[in-house]
């Protein structure tokens, strides 16, 4: 409880004609009667006011948020009170969040209740609390103010961005893949594979007549087809320290994730299998392949939370781990960062173990303003400085992506802004080719 705007510009009203208690000494008896008179109001201001029941604050949010994407958030306020109130709440977001308004006034009569709600924008994934909201009201006179916390402090959820993901169903539905950056695969062969042989009967396509077997047997024959086999993919995310890394305006594992989720979805539209291998300097999290809405909600969940370990990866230890704990064939992804040819070495010195009996593709981030300080105009010694260094790390960057490329690794090197795109295109790719 503490004394209001009000009461205190009261209070000093009172003290003016203190200012002429020299000339006029009975002005002294004047402000002490009035100033008794203020804190009888206070008093009896504070012993009504203290008896009206509390207002009822619950918070109602979503079951999740999503990374970046602003999100409604309400507050159900009930006065329970026989008298009008005005109440102010404070909600308690976490600190990092964006939100509309820090302060939210509503005024309630007796026995009122209404919803009032404001926007928050999460700008990083993982699990966040909420603290308890502030409730602030104000007493009958105006001359006190009253607070208290409730207690509806709580945990929730940001998902990475699935805008791509929505953004590709809705393209998908209209053929228009192409849209999101997606290069049309011509696939060889069918689109499902060959059976066996029967007699045609007037409910079979026509086309799928087999005339040389018809010729033969002298009645007509079809093919019947069986659809293709599912096929595992498995992603290794290296959630290491170098992945923390910023390139843009995300994070090398943020990029990493969403390319994650939407590959993940679009393995399971072609009827693969999908698994996911979280590895640092070990073995933290294995899904194996599998598909439905259930496993994806797995694989979502298991990625949230994810922030990058001071560690660096070890290829020994996550090959072999591999190699011992899925040993179905599968087109495995390694999401990675090759910062030094160092790196590549010891991949390739590795990879042979896994090669026998897997497809493996190593996708790594390039950094945008190598090219942009290349293609910047020289116009002072610090653009050249910045062009020179520039032209050295790319060189640096081909010798560890050429390495990779001698000894007859898959690799992708992208930007992360690009980087959905060109995994889902090489995942396409495999398939057309039946790489896999």
């Amino acid at each position: 409880m503490s004394p209001s705007s009000l009461f205190l510009s009261l209070w000093s009203l009172g003290t003016l004609p203190l200012l002429l208690a020299p000339w006029i000494p009975q002005v002294i008896s004047w402000v002490i009667g009035y100033d008794l008179l203020l804190c009888f109001l206070f008093w009896l201001d504070a012993r009504q006011t203290q008896q009206l029941p509390w207002p009822v604050v619950q918070r109602k949010l979503p079951n999740a948020l999503t990374q970046a994407q602003p999100a409604t958030l309400t507050l159900q306020v009930t006065n329970p009170a026989p008298t009008s109130q005005t109440i102010w709440l404070y909600d308690a977001y976490p600190t990092n969040f964006e939100a509309s308004t820090q302060t939210i006034e509503v005024s309630l009569g007796p026995h009122e209740q209404t919803t009032v709600s404001y926007e928050c924008t999460a700008p990083l994934r993982g699990q966040w609390d909420f603290g308890n909201t502030t409730i602030r009201t104000s007493s009958s006179l105006g001359l006190f103010r009253r607070q208290q916390q409730t207690d509806n402090a709580c945990e929730i959820a940001v998902y990475p961005n699935l805008t791509s993901i929505k953004k590709y169903d809705v393209l998908a539905r209209s053929h228009l893949q192409a849209k999101l950056g997606l290069r049309r695969q011509r696939r060889r062969g069918k689109g499902s594979e060959f059976d066996s042989l029967r007699e045609y009967t007037p409910d079979d396509e026509y086309k799928h007549i087999n005339w040389k077997v018809t010729a033969k047997r002298q009645f007509p024959v079809t093919q019947t087809f069986q659809a293709e086999r599912s096929q595992n993919v498995l992603v290794v995310l290296d959630f290491g320290r170098t992945m923390g890394a910023s390139v843009g305006d995300k994070t090398k594992l943020d990029a990493a994730i969403e390319a994650t989720l939407l590959l993940c979805h679009v393995a399971q539209q072609f009827d693969d299998h999908f698994g996911l291998l979280l590895f640092s300097h070990k073995a933290e999290t294995f899904i194996p392949p599998k598909k439905g809405k259930h496993h994806f909600r797995r694989i979502l969940k298991a990625l949230y939370p994810l922030k990058p370990l001071d560690y660096d990866i070890q290829y020994k230890e996550l090959f072999r781990f591999i190699k011992s704990q899925h040993r179905k064939r599968s087109l495995i992804i390694f999401f990675t960062d090759l910062g030094d040819e160092e790196a590549a070495q010891r991949i390739q010195q590795h990879m042979p173990m896994l090669k026998s009996n897997h497809l493996p593709l190593c996708v790594s981030f390039a950094d945008p303003q190598l090219q942009q300080h290349i293609d910047t105009p020289v116009g002072s010694a610090s653009t050249l400085y910045k062009r020179t260094a520039s032209l050295e790390l790319l060189q640096d960057r081909q010798k560890i992506l050429g390495h990779l490329q001698r000894h007859g690794i898959l690799f992708l090197d992208t930007t992360p802004d690009d980087l959905s795109t060109e995994t889902l295109n090489q995942y396409l790719q495999i398939k057309a080719k039946k790489l896999l």
